[in-house]
């Protein structure tokens, strides 16, 4: 329920909300903490199930009798990789441990009548004989011999304890092929008690064990489903009560970023309008400005006009230096009146004007006036 409601928020949120990143690595970490938990729970029922069998198993059986035994190679369930273990097929039940030499198995594999066996396709040079048991909890167990023959011989054997757990239980077995028979162990010479008399002994015995196993297992099952309801009802017990919390935060941070947006886009309008404001301001005195000189530029343009018409207009040379300097004179007072000061224009430290004229005899005068 907290990984459902954790999915929903995410996909409610934006992509480039923080609270959608958060979201989504919470949700990676729910399904790596339920793939965790359930390890574990399968783990220490295998332990338990070891454990309880050591107790209620003979001694004899345990030390002796087993249906098959040797290495193989197992993968792991979480990296990958293969690792060498000794199997131990006995009473239903296949033990691996570290080696031969170990006294405590590191897992158990119960076998039963819902468990399947099949050779897989060589994977690698590490595994060249491959074979697959499924458990009813649908957990496949990846195995590995060193050759065909070893395969076989380990297929025969959990073939023939599927078989066997079937007559046990009293339903027909899986596979439709008999299983293949075992050898029975000699029995020691005796004048007193004949072989086939200790075989039958020693097969009750065993079936007794098998019995004793089927109905643990079954109590063992039920005790399992019953622990795993209670805890999730307790999870999810707790879940929903931290639920309409976390909602409510995500929320309240989501409400608190829209205002955050909705503030910002206020003091940007506001900025906006200060600035358009102060720019048309800004014109309309540069326009005002414009119209007051209008009239001195005129003169001014007015004045420069008479000049150059009273210098263009000569009849004789000696008048045209004295004239010439009226224009210069006239062009040096009336300039300035020509520039309009506005914001945002660059001060003039000199100004330099050049008023060329042409004269009939082809020798162009210049007046420089030169304004500090």
């Amino acid at each position: 329920a907290y990984k459902d409601l954790l999915t929903a928020v995410r996909d409610a949120t934006p992509p480039a909300h923080p609270e959608h990143a958060t979201c989504a690595r919470a949700v990676d970490n729910c399904a790596r903490v339920f793939d965790f938990v359930n390890l574990g729970a399968q783990q220490s029922l295998r332990r338990r199930q070891a454990e309880e069998l050591a107790l209620t198993v003979p001694a004899s059986v345990q030390r002796g009798w087993a249906e098959m035994r040797g290495y193989l190679s197992k993968q792991g369930a979480l990296n990958h990789s293969r690792r060498q273990r000794f199997f131990v097929l006995k009473n239903f039940k296949l033990y691996y441990y570290k080696s031969e030499e170990s006294s405590k198995p590191q897992g158990i594999i119960p076998i039963d009548d819902r468990t399947s066996i099949a050779k897989a396709p060589a994977t690698s040079s590490k595994a060249l004989c491959p074979f697959t048991l499924t458990h009813h909890s649908h957990r496949v167990y990846h195995l590995a011999a060193t050759d065909a023959r070893q395969v076989d011989d380990w297929l025969a054997a959990l073939r023939a304890a599927i078989a066997s757990y079937a007559t046990v239980a009293g339903s027909p077995p899986q596979s439709r092929s008999p299983p293949p028979s075992r050898p029975a162990p000699a029995a020691p010479p005796s004048g007193r008690n004949s072989p086939h008399g200790g075989q039958l002994r020693r097969h009750r015995a065993l079936s007794d064990v098998s019995m004793q196993s089927a109905r643990r297992d079954a109590v063992l099952r039920q005790r399992d489903v019953e622990l795993q309801l209670e805890a999730f009802r307790v999870t999810v017990a707790a879940q929903r009560d931290a639920a309409p919390t976390s909602a409510d935060a995500a929320a309240a941070a989501v409400r608190a970023q829209f205002d955050d947006m909705r503030s910002a886009l206020a003091a940007a309008e506001q900025r906006l309008v200060a600035a358009a404001t102060a720019r048309a301001a800004a014109h309309g005195e540069q326009l005002r400005a414009v119209v007051e000189r209008a009239p001195a530029v005129e003169a001014a343009l007015q004045r420069q006009l008479v000049a150059l018409g009273e210098l263009a207009n000569l009849s004789t040379d000696d008048d045209y230096s004295a004239t010439r300097d009226r224009l210069a004179a006239v062009m040096r007072e009336t300039t300035p009146a020509l520039f309009v000061a506005h914001d945002g224009a660059e001060p003039i430290d000199a100004l330099h004007i050049t008023c060329l004229l042409y004269t009939s005899d082809a020798a162009d005068d210049r007046i420089s006036v030169d304004l500090g």
